[in-house]
């Protein structure tokens, strides 16, 4: 979050911070689950001994694979939210909001983060699929009993039932979050909704 957020210069233009934290998502973007999850157990466990390596030993045996499958989807959500932050501070309203005499605070966080938000709802439904197929390597890692586990056991003795009913949760899951998230982007822009796109569209014919 702290890349994104942007300084006023003098001149009333806005000028993002050029400090290292904006390329740092993608960099944890590329970086694979699997050897996440063995740095967390080799630094957390054998080394500092803070959590469990493996097994399912109440809630502190939670932290190293939820750590291992939203670090890459985190990344990718704050490299967007970056990105559509810059876009959005480049649009004419924050000179205006500025103006009238909001600080930068709430320009970024009442004006500028509600605009930003809807490619950022979008891409939280795309990163769903991958952190489900990203749950079987994870779930091996760390030994533990999940859907990822589940369904590659499913898969690899051929119990089809299984893997048929894994994969219609997962496609229900996928379809009511991209309902919701569409829902969201609807509330927080309206002018994504598709009335308002139709008005627009009839305007410019007129």
């Amino acid at each position: 979050m702290y890349s994104t957020i942007a300084r006023f210069s003098s001149s009333g233009n806005v000028v993002p911070y050029k400090w290292p934290p904006l390329p740092l998502p993608g960099i944890a973007v590329s970086l694979p689950g699997f050897w996440v999850g063995l740095v967390l157990v080799q630094v957390l466990s054998f080394r500092w001994r803070l959590l469990p390596a493996f097994g399912d030993d109440g809630p502190a045996s939670l932290v190293m694979p939820a750590l291992t499958l939203c670090l890459p989807a985190t990344a990718a959500v704050a490299q967007v939210l970056a990105r559509s932050m810059l876009a959005e501070l480049a649009q004419p309203y924050t000179t205006t909001a500025k103006a009238k005499g909001a600080n930068a605070l709430r320009v970024h966080f009442r004006h500028t983060l509600r605009a930003a938000l809807p490619p950022v709802l979008t891409i939280l439904t795309v990163l769903f699929g991958g952190m489900l197929a990203n749950a079987v390597v994870v779930e091996t890692v760390f030994s533990r009993d999940g859907v990822g586990r589940i369904a590659g056991t499913a898969v690899s003795l051929q119990d089809i039932p299984v893997v048929q009913a894994v994969v219609m949760v997962g496609a229900v899951c996928f379809v009511l979050l991209n309902l919701l998230s569409d829902v969201l982007s609807w509330v927080l822009d309206p002018r994504t909704a598709p009335s308002s796109r139709s008005a627009i569209g009839g305007a410019a014919h007129v």
